[in-house]
This record gives C-alpha cells, sequence and structure tokens, in this order.
C-alpha cells in the first residue's frame, strides 16, 4: 500500500521527531534545534531514543507544539534533507490522522 500525505501535520505535532548524527549533517538548521538525549524528560522517548541509536530530538517549545520546520500550511520546510524517521514515517500503512 503506497502512503499519501494529506498535508494535515499532525504527525509533526504529536511525535517526537528523533535525530540520528547522519541527520543532523543532512540538515544543519537541525543543530539549533537539537535537545542531546539526557535532557528528554519522556522515559519513553528516552528509552526508544537509546534503542534506535537517536542521540537527539528536536526541541519544541511547549508541549503539543509543532516542529520548528513544519510550514502554516503544513509543507515540511526542510523535506529534501528531513531525518530519515520522517521520511520512513508512517512505518504501517496507516498514518495517525487514520487511527484516530
Amino acid at each position: 500500500m503506497v502512503f499519501e500525505c494529506q498535508k494535515c501535520g499532525q504527525c509533526c505535532h504529536q511525535f517526537s521527531i528523533t535525530l540520528t548524527l547522519e541527520d543532523m549533517n543532512r540538515e544543519p538548521r537541525l543543530w539549533q534545534v537539537a535537545i542531546p538525549i539526557q535532557q528528554v524528560g519522556n522515559p519513553k522517548t528516552r528509552a526508544y531514543m537509546a534503542e534506535k541509536k537517536h542521540t537527539w530530538v528536536i526541541g519544541k517549545s511547549h508541549s503539543g507544539s509543532a516542529c520548528p520546520f513544519l510550514a502554516p500550511n503544513n509543507d515540511c520546510m526542510i523535506y529534501e534533507t528531513r531525518p530519515q524517521i520522517c521520511r520512513d514515517y508512517p512505518q504501517g500503512a496507516k498514518c495517525i490522522r487514520e487511527m484516530q
């Protein structure tokens, strides 16, 4: 099944966007918003990051806020160089919008 993004932006609001060194080097602007794993407060996010060997996460200004690279029209402003976790989404056949 091919996934077609509906540009609702929900995934960019609700998920922690974890980062690898490769992500950071591919898109240098990530260095400005990245938080190291040691500063992540959510233990489930930290455990996921450790398991996947993701050592940074995109910082959000407050709970529920969007990725800082999400444009007002729900386009990704760094689409060509977006993190691998964003490239792989959705891992299954359904988007978060369809799961609600």
